[in-house]
């Protein structure tokens, strides 16, 4: 089921009964959700059992939008909005027709002064995803802070479906920051996509922040190839629409494909890319969450006997 737009107040009052009470509610949670068509709020009625309603230490951990337990953080960077992560394909189809109707293409009031970078790496030895988020100084590009997270994925691999898979972990990183970040620079693909809703628009969404998609290979579209200077763009089309711009970052190195991700226009992310850009083909944000990940799967590779 796709819930296309909730009323948080029963949740919330749920959830700070159960911690008031210290009740553990077991998983999946125990609801009956019924979906109003005419305010299109959700009202969740529960029904405890004895066994479901035992005293315990654990606090309140699921609710009917997750399928797995939130990190223990501090949560200074949590999702404005959330959906289910165990969608048939289907259902996850659906859910990116209806959030790609909510992507802004306007730039942000606020000034940048923090962007981040995140990036995934799969561990085939365990079957986990490794996730980091790197936070850099916007003018300095120096790294500010850093975060890592592992989860298990269960989402298969679907072409135009990778932010199912790579989402989960990427949340769990961004949780563990102590800052919060302007604008957050994905390796992948934002509004250049099928369904208009790639890893960064889909991103950007959930936490109500601007990002920006740079991928390195073009998902769908055609265009030009552009000139061999630095800065050099040519627009990359589909339909007749304009979803992102063929870039090039360094004299005569192969260019990138920079889309919109959400709450922010072309033209400043062609800019923003540039700037994050200034040695190598890849933003800083890029390279240098890719290389925590991958540390962080070599580290744990040496430690194995």
């Amino acid at each position: 089921m796709v819930f296309y737009k909730t009323n948080m107040i029963p949740l919330i009052l749920l959830i700070l009964y159960t911690r008031k009470e210290n009740i553990h509610l077991s998983s999946p949670l125990r609801a009956r959700i019924t979906l109003h068509k005419k305010s299109f709020c959700i009202f969740i009625f529960v029904h405890l059992t004895k066994k479901e309603a035992h005293r315990s230490q654990r606090v309140f951990k699921d609710t009917f939008f997750l399928n797995r337990p939130l990190s223990p953080v501090s949560m200074i960077m949590k999702p404005v909005r959330l959906h289910p992560w165990n969608l048939s394909e289907e259902e996850a189809i659906l859910l990116q027709r209806h959030l790609a109707k909510q992507v802004i293409q306007e730039d942000p009031s606020q000034p940048i002064q923090y962007v981040a970078g995140v990036d995934v790496a799969y561990d085939s030895e365990e079957g986990n995803h490794f996730a980091a988020a790197v936070i850099l100084d916007a003018h300095s590009l120096e790294i500010v802070e850093a975060a890592l997270a592992k989860v298990k994925v269960s989402f298969p691999y679907r072409p135009g479906l990778f932010s199912f898979r790579e989402l989960p972990p990427i949340i769990d990183a961004l949780a563990k920051l102590q800052k919060k970040p302007d604008l957050i620079v994905c390796d992948g693909q934002g509004i250049a996509h099928p369904r208009r809703l790639g890893l960064a628009s889909h991103l950007g969404i959930l936490f109500d922040i601007p990002t920006i998609g740079c991928g390195k290979t073009r998902l769908i579209g055609e265009a030009d190839i552009p000139g061999e200077k630095r800065g050099d763009r040519t627009p990359l089309m589909d339909q007749g629409e304009i979803i992102g711009s063929v870039l090039r970052t360094q004299d005569q190195i192969k260019p990138v494909y920079v889309s919109v991700g959400h709450r922010i226009t072309l033209q400043t992310a062609c800019h923003w890319i540039l700037h994050l850009a200034p040695r190598y083909r890849l933003p800083e944000t890029t390279r240098q969450a890719d290389q925590l990940v991958r540390r962080a799967i070599a580290m744990k590779n040496e430690k194995k006997p």
